[in-house]
């Protein structure tokens, strides 16, 4: 009988598991190669814990001992556990499944603590380690750019995830002859092509040419290729213009079978045969959600899960619900603005209340009330978690979010099923009533801020104030302009406090401008905790949102309370509270610069008390207002 490796004892478990976990995304052909165990393995020599590779050695000379490095592209974990012990932390991933699983083993194996291994596709990456973008030291990727339909992602990834200073090292096969080109890449580079790929997106340092042994088992000294490079500088036309002239998918043919044929005409097979998989997996699944949608309505998944609340849940209960409201939030919202609201809410209400952070695997605890801080969990929520069933629904509309029809009906169903979705303005309700939300189910509770905190000052020729975090709705190149245009005003970014974790991808370090807008004189920029807002709202004569898309804001409230006069666009609960041109200004959210400029001009010259028009928009008031919803 065959004797079984210890990577394949449970081959039809693995294969199973493989089916459900691989990536299915437009950049990730598979790598079959990789089934057949850690074949990158072969090069390691345990008594010396050194891979046997040129490349490995490089990348070594460029890691300090107090780095954070990312390893793209990891494979089977060979390069990121040796590289471990040099380094203070290394994340290695990869779309391939195996290749992670094999990683995993590796790591166990070796007891590497330092280092940790995800299965994420290079066009996730930014989103599933936003915690840490921007903050790795070195950012390499060894014998991956050859393998991608899109390399141009791969560039764009490693350009986001790298620190200010840190360095990315990209190694790659040179293109030698036809003969050579392995079957599993898609392209390989001459040394002209990849420095031209390559500077489309970052400022290259100095290129490498190693020795490396080809299929043909001849080395060639200048066989591989590793070129070392930064971050571009923020801004400036040569970017721009590098931007546009990198290399992209609109410089393919679009239509497929033209595609495959130059595939076949320059052999390259397995982007062939990714390209012809690609469009039948997409049609078939087409195929089967027109119909599935057609078969079995949407509906059905809510009608299976409150019948389980129903028959298995609802009799067993001997004791009535430990909490009288549980706020409901995603893991990943820890440290959003959201928190800090339900948490004043939780302030004045009278019954036991707990906040809850969970994923959408995890149970809720049971509640006589559940109230969910974003409408984008709900649907989940009432689909796999019949415990929900057993309380009252109540969900926080901040703002609508661009869906598909399916997603829509799916969030209209969700909202009918609740005792109120709570909105943060009266253009919500108008937008969900549209769309065929109960009108009874909807109410407006505008937010509030805590009068006690923000006092009042007198307005004499003080800074103009942001007060936001980064996201690209937020307007940030506006914010610049406006800055620009205004050099004889004073202005204040009040950005997310640095000790807050969750929100280390809304830093302004972000935005890829920003150092173009602090280099600007009447500009700073201050990080500070919450308690210490009210020190700077005081030296804010004008407050500016400039956002196209807003639930609120709730620093409108703040510093209105503290008589600043705001200029905002017209967007969230800002027209619900502002009097154009007697407490306030509003503009469209197109706007220009010259024109938002023109409004805080007029705004310095504005002598109303602003804070009496909003001190009855306390967070008292507003947990007051969510109470009679809840105990109607």
């Amino acid at each position: 009988m065959r004797q079984k490796r210890d990577w394949d004892r449970h081959s039809w478990v693995t294969s199973l598991r493989r089916y459900f976990h691989q990536t299915r995304d437009r950049n990730f052909l598979g790598f079959k190669k990789r089934q057949k165990g850690p074949y990158q393995w072969k090069l390691f020599v345990p008594e010396k814990f050194v891979i046997d590779s040129n490349s490995w050695e490089f990348i070594a000379s460029k890691i300090r001992p107090t780095d954070i490095v990312l390893d793209i592209g990891c494979g089977d974990g060979a390069y990121a556990c040796t590289l471990a012990g040099r380094c203070k932390e290394i994340v290695g991933i990869d779309a391939d499944w195996d290749g992670i699983h094999f990683a995993k083993q590796k790591k166990k194996e070796y007891r590497i603590k330092n280092a940790a291994f995800i299965q994420v596709p290079i066009s996730q990456t930014r989103e599933k380690l936003s915690e840490k973008a921007g903050r790795f030291d070195v950012v390499y990727a060894m014998d991956v750019i050859e393998h991608l339909p899109y390399p141009e992602e791969l560039l764009g990834t490693i350009s986001a995830m790298l620190a200010p200073d840190g360095i990315a090292l990209i190694g790659t096969p040179l293109f030698v002859n036809q003969k050579l080109v392995s079957r599993f890449h898609v392209k390989e580079y001459t040394r002209e092509e990849i420095h031209a790929l390559i500077s489309s997106h970052l400022d290259i340092q100095d290129e490498t040419a190693l020795p490396m042994k080809r299929k043909d088992d001849v080395m060639y000294e200048q066989g591989f290729y590793i070129g070392t490079a930064k971050r571009k500088p923020l801004g400036g036309e040569a970017r721009r213009a590098a931007s546009q002239n990198a290399p992209g998918e609109n410089d393919a043919p679009r239509n497929l079978w033209q595609k495959v044929r130059v595939c076949v005409r320059e052999r390259r097979m397995p982007y062939a045969y990714y390209l012809l998989k690609d469009f039948l997996r997409t049609s078939l699944k087409s195929v089967w959600v027109a119909l599935w949608r057609r078969i079995l309505p949407y509906q059905t998944e809510y009608v299976i899960s409150k019948g389980c609340y129903n028959f298995f849940i609802k009799n067993k209960r001997s004791s009535p619900p430990p909490y009288n409201l549980v706020f409901v939030f995603k893991k990943q919202a820890s440290g959003w603005i959201l928190e800090g609201i339900c948490r004043e809410i939780a302030r004045y209400f009278p019954g036991k209340t707990r906040t809850y952070f969970m994923d959408a695997r995890e149970p809720l605890p049971p509640a006589k009330n559940y109230f969910f801080s974003h409408y984008s969990f709900l649907p989940e929520c009432l689909k796999f978690h019949p415990t929900v069933w057993g309380g009252k629904i109540f969900v926080f509309h901040t703002h609508p979010k661009e869906v598909d029809a399916f997603k829509t009906m799916n969030y209209v169903y969700a909202f009918n099923q609740c005792e109120k979705v709570v909105c943060m303005n009266s253009r919500s309700v108008r937008s969900l009533q549209s769309q065929g939300v109960k009108p009874e189910k909807l109410a407006v509770v505008l937010g509030g801020a805590d009068p006690h905190l923000f006092q009042p000052h007198e307005r004499n020729g003080g800074a103009v104030g942001f007060s936001t975090a980064y996201y690209p709705r937020k307007s940030p190149d506006l914010i610049l302009e406006i800055v620009r245009s205004m050099p004889h005003r004073k202005f204040v970014l009040l950005g997310p406090p640095g000790s807050d974790e969750g929100s280390r991808h809304r830093k302004w370090n972000c935005y890829k401008r920003f150092n173009e807008l602090l280099s600007l004189k009447n500009f700073s920029y201050v990080e500070v905790p919450y308690s210490e807002y009210p020190k700077y709202y005081a030296g804010m004569d004008v407050f500016v949102s400039a956002s196209k898309l807003e639930g609120g804001p709730i620093p409108l409230i703040e510093t209105m309370m503290c008589n600043s006069v705001p200029v905002v666009s017209r967007t969230g609960f800002a027209p619900d509270i502002i009097r154009d041109g007697e407490n306030g200004f509003l503009f469209d959210v197109e706007s220009s610069a010259e024109e938002v400029a023109a409004l805080i001009e007029k705004a310095y010259q504005l002598k109303a008390d602003i804070r009496q028009t909003v001190e009855h928009l306390s967070w008292e008031n507003c947990s007051l207002q969510i109470q009679r919803l809840l105990t109607p």
